[in-house]
């Protein structure tokens, strides 16, 4: 027996904001028209977010001989027959087994996107432009099926955070770091967020609007600044943040001027560090760095989506390391722009050498 199922054409759902309309087109090409629908009104609404909605939904949908209740926190699924045993009945087993999961799946992913229009209004409201560009469908794809197993609203939050930037510009984030994502634990998260909080930047994609993902990452990870019983990050730790795709496998160190360069400007968060060098000296010389650990790409594109929470002790160590090279280090916070120059507004240790 065949039932007609409900539709919504996504062209047709109004919302005159252009971030808007690109989420809610991404959304309806990886969960459905449905799930497009329900997320725009929410936004132009809204509208309490009510799960029992949604498994009543699928039940319907799926021409299913149940009914769904929502009490207390728990779905509960019921035959519509009320004389029927359906613990006795496989059919009904099968039905509540995908009710319950299919609606915790759909509840994920409008809960990420929802997060994700929070994160694209505040871009647009700040003069952010948001890319015409389509999102690669194999992405869409990735993206709601890994989001669809996500529980705790930290980690919903934060996928929410990663769809908006690919909705920004399209390619800001590689189906690798979704895979990365969708299979990392608790303990390898939290050692890749003390990571990302020590990589220096070659450049400030906020000020130069690079993607992160172009952008030169490092971290000196053999310092131990004020503070830590440890270097930044131990030999073990290292090695793991390697297995999983964020740093480089071997040790390395990078140009911090090169020939005919007399600075450089380096970035850490809010934070800036000036490698420069005496008057006197010879421009042709080139000056490296001491031993670091490179950022993969798939590091790059995640510092993109981190809050870094810089230990101003460990930039200040920096600082004086490289000042032993016969340089000058300056350390500043607060980056801004004033006729069109990088300024600082305060300075926080100054290694001088001449």
């Amino acid at each position: 027996m065949s039932r007609d199922k409900p539709s919504f054409n996504v062209s047709l759902i109004n919302i005159d904001m252009e971030w808007a309309s690109k989420l809610i087109e991404v959304i309806s090409k990886g969960v459905g028209s449905l799930s497009a629908q329900f997320v725009a009104n929410q936004i132009t609404k809204a509208k309490k977010y009510e799960i029992k909605e949604i498994a009543q939904a699928i039940a319907e949908a799926n021409n299913l001989p149940v009914k769904a209740s929502y009490d207390d926190g728990n779905i509960n699924i019921l035959p519509k027959d009320d004389s029927i045993n359906p613990s006795l009945h496989p059919e009904f087993r099968a039905a509540e087994f995908m009710i319950r999961r299919e609606s915790q799946r759909l509840a994920s992913v409008e809960k990420a996107s929802l997060y994700a229009a929070e994160e694209l209004k505040k871009f647009s409201k700040e003069g952010g432009k948001i890319s015409k560009e389509k999102i690669n469908d194999s992405w869409v794809a990735k993206y709601f099926d890994e989001v669809g197993n996500l529980r705790e609203e930290k980690a919903l939050k934060y996928w929410g955070k990663l769809l908006a930037g690919e909705i920004k510009q399209p390619g800001s984030y590689s189906t690798r770091t979704l895979n990365l994502l969708g299979n990392t634990t608790k303990e390898e998260a939290e050692l890749i967020r003390h990571a990302l909080n020590h990589v220096i930047l070659v450049s400030n994609p906020k000020i130069e609007n690079y993607k992160y993902r172009d952008n030169f990452g490092f971290i000196y990870f053999k310092i131990k600044p004020e503070g830590y019983k440890k270097p930044v990050l131990t030999h073990y730790n290292s090695e793991i943040l390697s297995s999983i795709g964020i740093i480089g496998a071997s040790d390395s160190s990078v140009m911090l001027l090169k020939n005919g360069k007399r600075e450089h400007l380096f970035y850490c968060g809010d934070y800036a560090l000036r490698i420069s060098r005496n008057k006197s000296d010879n421009l042709d010389k080139k000056i490296r760095s001491g031993k670091v650990r490179l950022l993969t790409t798939i590091g790059l594109e995640l510092l993109g989506l981190h809050q870094s929470k810089v230990n101003e002790n460990y930039l200040i160590s920096i600082a004086s390391q490289e000042s032993r090279k016969n340089l000058n280090s300056s350390l500043y916070q607060g980056i801004y722009f004033e006729k069109k120059r990088i300024k600082f507004k305060k300075t926080i240790k100054e290694f001088k050498q001449d």
